[in-house]
């Protein structure tokens, strides 16, 4: 087995992952700071849910709301922050940018 992994591993395509450009990978930790700041102002206020409600108003606000209080409760009791990772998985999707692994159009052309 261990002949073969040098070997399996000169085969995988990691040309894709070259053509990620540097504006993607800093939109993207961008994406994960403000997901992570949504996720926090959202537990810490009760008047900011509006607000959110209103910027991306394809959330499920039932659910989203459940998790609030969810995450409120497991801080309370010093419980580990299950609800707190589910807001962040909820949120991160809808702030985050679109990254193609493929190719931009000028760079296949040069």
């Amino acid at each position: 087995v261990q002949q073969l992994l040098p070997h399996t591993l000169q085969q995988l395509p990691v040309h894709p992952i070259l053509h990620i450009g540097q504006h993607h990978i800093r939109a993207a930790v961008a994406a994960h700071h403000k997901a992570e700041r949504l996720r926090d102002k959202l537990i810490a206020e009760d008047a900011f849910l509006t607000e959110f409600i209103k910027d991306f108003p394809q959330v499920n606000v039932q659910a989203l709301r459940q998790l609030i209080r969810t995450a409120r409760k497991e801080a309370q009791t010093g419980k580990p922050p299950k609800a707190s990772r589910e807001i962040y998985r909820t949120i991160h999707p809808l702030v985050s940018p679109d990254v193609s692994l493929e190719k931009p159009a000028q760079e296949a052309d040069a």
